[in-house]
């Protein structure tokens, strides 16, 4: 039994010595890149500004990931966001100018003032929130002033 060509070729093995087939060349010749010059020295300094003391390559966040994780950490945690002394102060010079401004020192219960400072952030997180959905509707990202006198005029009867 004769093989064909064709089936010969389809089914030995090339020798080492059979060149490849070459492909047709399309005629153009590919350029070379120009061979770059090292950097000045300001401009090394730029493109090497985002690598850190290990010389790795810090990472670029999109806009607002940083502030999108900070407010589920705050979500997560019940601490106080103001901090406990300032609030103090603030309350005490608040009813020293109910008062009249008199030289008498009122005094306050550590309970009373922890209930006044959880109330008070439990509004101001509230607002803040509803001014958001204010500038939401307005299709922009930044809360302005004017949310938040919306707000007030349409909800609150108090003065901020």
């Amino acid at each position: 039994m004769a093989k064909t060509k064709a089936n010969q070729l389809r089914h030995e093995p090339k020798s080492a010595s059979t060149p490849a087939p070459s492909k047709k060349s399309s005629g153009k010749k590919k350029m070379k890149s120009p061979s770059r010059t090292p950097a000045s020295p300001d401009k090394s300094n730029r493109s090497n500004s985002r690598l850190n003391e290990s010389g790795i390559k810090k990472r670029k966040w999109k806009a607002g990931t940083k502030a999108l994780r900070e407010i589920r950490f705050y979500q997560r945690t019940d601490h106080k966001l103001i901090p406990k002394l300032s609030f103090c102060r603030l309350v005490k010079e608040l009813l020293s100018n109910a008062v009249g401004g008199g030289s008498e020192q009122l005094r306050i219960q550590t309970y009373a003032l922890d209930a006044l400072q959880e109330a008070a952030e439990s509004f101001m997180v509230r607002f803040f929130e509803e001014s958001n959905l204010c500038a939401i509707h307005a299709k922009r990202v930044t809360l302005m002033p004017k949310d938040m006198q919306l707000l007030k005029a349409l909800k609150y009867d108090c003065e901020l």
